[in-house]
C-alpha cells in the first residue's frame, strides 16, 4: 500500500517533531509531503504516531491513497538521494 501524506503545522516545534518522525518511517517527496510505502497496520501505526505529535485544532495532516497501478511523474528537483532506486516507483 502507498500513501502520499502531507501537512501543514502552525508550530515550529511541532513542525520539527513531525518532519523528523515522518522521516524515520516515510520517504520525504518535498518539504512537508512524503511517501509512504507499507501494510494497513504499518499506515495506522505511523498515522496514529502523527497525531500525537499536532495539535488538531490548529494543525492539517492528509494521507491520500495511491492505487497499485497509479502512474506517478515529477517535475524539477528529486527528492531521492543519488543512487536510490524504487522499483515499484518506475516514474518518481
Amino acid at each position: 500500500m502507498r500513501w502520499i501524506i502531507s501537512y501543514d503545522i502552525s508550530s515550529a516545534k511541532r513542525l520539527g517533531k513531525v518532519y523528523r518522525y515522518l522521516c524515520n518511517n516515510a520517504l520525504p517527496i518535498q518539504k512537508s509531503v512524503f511517501l509512504f510505502t507499507g501494510s494497513s497496520d504499518e499506515f495506522d501505526d505511523c498515522m496514529s504516531g502523527v497525531l500525537s505529535k499536532i495539535n488538531l485544532h490548529v494543525d492539517d495532516l492528509r494521507a491520500y491513497p495511491i492505487p497499485q497501478q497509479a502512474r506517478v511523474w515529477t517535475l524539477g528537483i528529486s527528492a531521492k538521494a543519488e543512487g536510490i532506486v524504487l522499483d515499484d516507483l518506475k516514474d518518481l
